[in-house]
């Protein structure tokens, strides 16, 4: 079997070219109907040789969609859901998911729609399994690894595909359960309080500098006209010593400096510390506490995000010194109102309620939850400090 793919000025073509006529109850049905992201061939006879030739008009191949658009986290998240619905389409006619040709350089992609389009061929029965692997592992070579999100989403399907006994129902599962924060675009109300913001800033610092300026204008009056400071000016026979202007200079800077600080001193920092609170109750994310079943095991208090657990001390932020835990065995993310736990590809694996992880699956935590680290068994406490 020869595999082409055409590129003219009009339109993108693949070329499949066989010695005999292969035909089969996929091409014959897709002759009359439409199934939603696949693409039936048009057969012809050329030199003794059979061209199937699938038309992809506009749409460009995978490989030049993923350099153009250096996609994040959710459009890989939706490129894979995509070829599962794809899977799930051509099952509800009654054709095989071996046949449709789920290959790096078969892929093409609606870059207006971000729709995926796949051929399918009678007779391809290629391993679906591989053939996603195969995908991942293109997508490895380009990615950028700094972000660890992507990377866990892309190795984690990687791992999936390449079990032994892989089933398309655990990669659905998968992706039904990983968990990925969207993008959310700040309201128009945000916008107005983000520019207001600054104008109620810069006009509460203006009455505050007015209220400090009438305040010592009043004191200095009330203090010069007490210690009779003014009396050189308005009375012009009253001699005053010198050692009564110094005494009257420094009882006003103790005065100042006394009414300053009782009428700021004790609100400011009031206003600081309500600051303060409301910052910790906004912004606290859940707490993790992992109660360990067995006294020898250390517990584990989480408070900080990520958080690494493992055998290696200079690596992770809790250490379990057993052999059958790994250098960097497991990772804790706490969120404002979700706890997760991402295995590290460790040897002997971790557990969620019995349930062992897939490496680099973000699972999430709920309280009561029973986490194994190897053979390690922990209680999950979650909690919110806000």
């Amino acid at each position: 079997m020869q595999i082409e793919v055409i590129r003219d000025l009009r339109e993108r073509k693949m070329q499949i070219v066989l010695d005999e006529r292969e035909g089969g109850y996929g091409i014959e049905l897709l002759n009359y109907t439409s199934i939603e992201g696949i693409v039936g061939p048009m057969e012809l006879g050329v030199d003794g040789k059979v061209h199937y030739i699938y038309s992809f008009g506009d749409k460009i191949p995978i490989s030049e969609y993923i350099k153009k658009e250096n996609p994040d986290e959710k459009k890989i998240y939706q490129l894979f859901h995509q070829i599962l619905q794809i899977i799930q389409n051509v099952e509800e006619y009654f054709l095989v998911p071996e046949d449709i040709m789920i290959r790096w350089d078969c892929i093409f992609v609606d870059s207006k729609e971000e729709k995926l389009y796949m051929a399918y061929f009678d007779g391809y029965q290629a391993d679906v399994a591989d053939e996603m692997a195969k995908i991942t592992e293109e997508l490895m070579n380009i990615m950028d690894h700094s972000n660890r999100s992507l990377t866990f989403l892309i190795y984690g399907i990687h791992k999936i595909c390449r079990e032994e006994n892989f089933m398309l129902n655990k990669l659905e599962t998968y992706l039904a359960e990983y968990h990925y924060e969207p993008a959310v675009a700040p309201t128009l109300n945000e916008n107005i309080k983000k520019e207001t913001k600054p104008v109620k800033e810069e006009n509460k610092k203006k009455k505050r500098s007015r209220k400090e300026i009438i305040i010592i204008v009043v004191v200095l009056g009330c203090m010069a006209w007490y210690f009779g400071w003014l009396d050189k000016w308005f009375i012009l026979d009253t001699f005053v010593p010198e050692y009564r202007k110094a005494a009257v200079f420094v009882s006003m800077v103790v005065l100042l400096c006394c009414g300053y600080f009782v009428l700021y001193g004790k609100k400011e920092k009031k206003k600081t510390r309500s600051k303060d609170i409301q910052w910790e109750n906004e912004r606290n994310p859940r707490t993790l506490f992992l109660k360990s079943e067995d006294q020898r095991d250390p517990e584990i208090h989480i408070c900080q995000s990520p958080y690494y657990i493992g055998s290696d001390a200079t690596s992770v932020d809790s250490t379990i010194l057993k052999e059958d835990v790994s250098g960097i065995h497991v990772k804790i993310i706490l969120e404002e109102k979700e706890v997760f736990i991402i295995d590290q590809e460790s040897s002997q694996g971790t557990y969620v309620n019995e349930k062992r992880l897939v490496p680099w699956e973000c699972r999430r935590l709920q309280n009561g939850d029973m986490v194994a680290i190897s053979s390690h068994r922990y209680q999950a406490v979650v909690s919110s400090d806000g």
